[in-house]
């Protein structure tokens, strides 16, 4: 028996504190509140659900994933990533935010090679960095993973993910990378709606000067 599938089925009753909504709520708190020995059984418990026949079930565990950061469940999301038809286009029942299974794993896997840039998962991530509105969710692990392909790859991303420009920006601003090094290459390439989006998202102080440099 799982403890953890019982709870997110409802079979079994978490108590909930001031603020929590649900089930998971509660299961990350005490996930965080636990001993090593105890996170680690909820991290296989958790690994074991990512492909749950319920949908609901399968959908607490990869946000358990997406959610946490010291978990080392490289080989069971890996193996999820490999049945994507799970997670394609199913909704986050816990947190909806417009995203769906897939995008959480995604950016579950993409936070774990933060400090750890194992091959296997920067390959995966390549791939789904190039599929349309998908780059977003994997930038944040590739670019400290593998800054030469990001570098040559990032305006072709952008073209298809557009979305991703703001978090480029943040997330090279973050190690020192200028933001005119980024845009300059990209005008051109680039519909200007897209780029002046971004500037206005991710370096809004920078708007002006960013704005007059380009397109002035």
């Amino acid at each position: 028996m799982s403890f953890v599938r019982d709870a997110l089925t409802g079979n079994q009753a978490v108590d909930l504190h001031r603020g929590e909504r649900h089930a998971l709520d509660g299961l990350l708190r005490l996930y965080g509140q636990a001993s090593e020995s105890t996170q680690s059984q909820y991290e296989n418990e958790f690994a074991a659900l990512l492909t749950d026949d319920d949908e609901r079930v399968r959908a607490g565990a990869v946000v358990f994933f997406a959610k946490t950061q010291r978990a080392d469940a490289y080989q069971a999301l890996l193996a999820a990533w490999s049945q994507l038809h799970l997670f394609d286009g199913v909704a986050d029942v816990w947190y909806p935010d417009g995203r769906d299974l897939r995008d959480l794993l995604a950016g579950a896997l993409s936070r774990r090679t933060l400090h750890n840039q194992r091959v296997d998962v920067l390959d995966v991530m390549k791939v789904e960095a190039l599929v349309p509105n998908r780059g977003q969710n994997v930038l944040s692990g590739l670019i400290p993973g593998d800054p030469d392909w990001v570098r040559a790859n990032y305006i072709e991303v952008v073209r298809r993910s557009p979305d991703a420009l703001a978090g480029l920006l943040m997330w090279l601003g973050m190690l020192g990378v200028q933001p005119e090094a980024v845009i300059g290459p990209a005008v051109g390439h680039l519909p200007e709606a897209t780029i002046r989006s971004a500037i206005a998202l991710a370096i809004p102080a920078e708007r002006e000067r960013m704005e007059a440099m380009f397109f002035a």
